[in-house]
């Protein structure tokens, strides 16, 4: 697994796959998610959005649970 920074609740940093050390900034913009990678600025899917994505669902899978176990 790569480094992900959530820098707030809008904006991440991901680390690449292909330049270790680089960081893509993955951020939401007029309610759309965007990533600043190659892939995504040539309109493909990246993973780091799908990153982003995969830990916006756990931690909401936690939230509701953490709210069901204080019921």
């Amino acid at each position: 697994m790569k480094t992900i920074i959530q820098q707030s609740p809008s904006q991440f940093l991901v680390e690449s796959k292909s330049q270790p050390g680089l960081m893509h900034v993955v951020r939401k913009h007029a309610g759309q998610w965007q990533c600043d990678c190659e892939a995504a600025l040539h309109g493909r899917s990246c993973w780091h959005l799908r990153s982003v994505c995969e830990v916006l669902t756990a931690d909401e899978k936690q939230r509701r649970w953490e709210r069901t176990r204080l019921a």
